[in-house]
């Protein structure tokens, strides 16, 4: 009856706060500060926290990104941390040669609306 139902609930619930966390602590691996913004999508490692490419796994399994955009994702944040430019320049770049995608949208108005990203 009742019990039985309260249950089950709290053992959706637990899962899902389990997960969550999995995939938190899969982007920031243990003693990484972090003071600034870390965009979607990326791995940071190290002390002080530094990019460590982008997170394939989550992306193609919870977000069923394709091969394609992944490669466009991995290109937009070589333009942001791999290249000598400003992040304003980064992203104008990214706007020019990165094929659109939600998740690219996502990364582009991210980093705009970030008062300062890890870099």
């Amino acid at each position: 009856g009742m019990s039985m139902r309260a249950e089950q609930k709290t053992d959706v619930k637990n899962s899902v706060g389990r997960m969550a966390f999995v995939i938190l602590s899969v982007l920031i691996q243990a003693g990484c500060r972090i003071s600034k913004d870390v965009p979607p999508y990326i791995i940071m490692n190290g002390n002080p926290a530094e990019y460590h490419g982008i997170n394939a796994a989550v992306l193609q399994h919870k977000h069923q990104v394709t091969e394609r955009v992944l490669r466009h994702i991995v290109n937009a944040y070589r333009l942001v941390y791999q290249g000598n430019f400003s992040v304003q320049d980064a992203l104008q770049k990214i706007e020019d040669q990165v094929p659109m995608s939600d998740e690219i949208h996502n990364i582009i108005n991210f980093i705009k609306n970030s008062k300062g990203i890890v870099k």
